[in-house]
């Protein structure tokens, strides 16, 4: 038997050059804002991933040269000195973490948390309070959780 997991929802506002979301509650509430990559057909490292219903899994810190840090789906682990978490089974790509982070370039493809956005409408859209806000998330949120990602106004993104 499977065990039947949280679901969140991060519905997304596409934009020519940036993607911004919010991460929902199953009870409604708005949890956090997200920036990611704009969508360029699930390029790794240039495009947010597909939408779509992902297993999503905490991670304790990864410190540099750690032998006990198990391996993601990449073959490997990216250091963080801080508790995130990992978006498991994404088509055509891997180790997409949701993470901290000001700007599209601490992305390189994966969802950036904040307590909110600050220049989202400007050339270079950033964050605020990203570190305070995943803190947040890992002491507050499941361990293990259903992460649905969908487009704002209910219609399903279609990829060509």
């Amino acid at each position: 038997m499977s065990e039947e997991l949280p679901q969140y929802l991060l519905e997304r506002i596409y934009l020519k050059d940036r993607t911004l979301g919010s991460i929902i509650s199953s009870q409604g509430g708005i949890i956090c804002k997200t920036l990611e990559l704009p969508w360029l057909e699930n390029a790794r490292g240039k495009s947010c991933i597909k939408e779509g219903i992902y297993p999503v899994t905490w991670s304790a810190p990864v410190l540099a040269d750690d032998p006990s840090t198990p391996q993601d789906e990449s073959g490997g682990r990216a250091r963080r000195a801080y508790e995130h978490y990992i978006v498991h089974n994404v088509p055509g790509r891997s180790g997409i973490l949701i993470h901290r982070g000001l700007t599209m370039a601490h992305s390189q493809g994966c969802i950036l948390v904040a307590s909110r956005f600050k220049d989202y409408n400007t050339e270079a859209p950033t964050l605020e309070e990203s570190g305070e806000k995943l803190t947040w998330m890992t002491k507050n949120m499941p361990k293990k959780f259903r992460l649905r990602i969908e487009q704002k106004d209910g219609k399903p993104y279609f990829f060509s």
